[in-house]
């Protein structure tokens, strides 16, 4: 089994689905001192992560082309980050249908990138998408849930805030 993106970054994952769209942004290298390796960066990787992405939420493990994820993951840093310049439109399908109960729901076939654009858009729906942020250290952008009651988190760790606090401290004593 691969370990989640996101705890190679210690992050707690997002709510209600939008862990999936987590773990693609948080497959990126990052890290200041020894930058973890990007779980995109070479077919084979991207696709043992692809299939545990897909196994974690019932569906069979398919097919995924790592320089299609990585350009998916790009541009939907760019959304999160509101770089609006950056964004590369996708279009891709995503069959809706009524279930039993009268609910309409994301057809989720074997498709990453099915997978994510409908858990964006019920993260959108709920409100719960402008708490995917990403870590406001430049070397660092681990995405990780705002969970504060004002959602004015900026860091993803208090390490990444002690960083740049000491940093601007030395700054102003120079």
């Amino acid at each position: 089994m691969v370990d989640s993106a996101n705890s190679r970054y210690g992050v707690t994952a997002a709510p209600d689905g939008l862990d999936i769209v987590q773990e693609l942004l948080n497959t990126a290298s990052a890290g200041l001192r020894d930058p973890t390796p990007d779980l995109l960066a070479e077919s084979d990787t991207a696709q043992r992560w692809a299939d545990a992405a897909l196994v974690a939420r019932g569906l069979p493990p398919a097919s995924v082309d790592a320089e299609s994820l990585r350009a998916l993951r790009e541009t939907i840093r760019a959304a999160v980050s509101g770089d609006t310049a950056s964004i590369v439109p996708h279009l891709h399908s995503v069959a809706l249908t009524l279930d039993e109960s009268g609910t309409v729901v994301a057809g989720l076939e074997n498709d990453v990138a099915g997978l994510v654009f409908a858990e964006m858009l019920r993260a959108q729906a709920r409100g719960e998408w402008s708490r995917l942020k990403l870590c406001a250290l430049g070397q660092c952008s681990v995405a990780f849930h705002d969970r504060s009651k004002n959602r004015s988190a900026r860091y993803h760790a208090a390490r990444c805030a002690n960083y740049v606090n000491l940093r601007n401290s030395r700054a102003r004593n120079v």
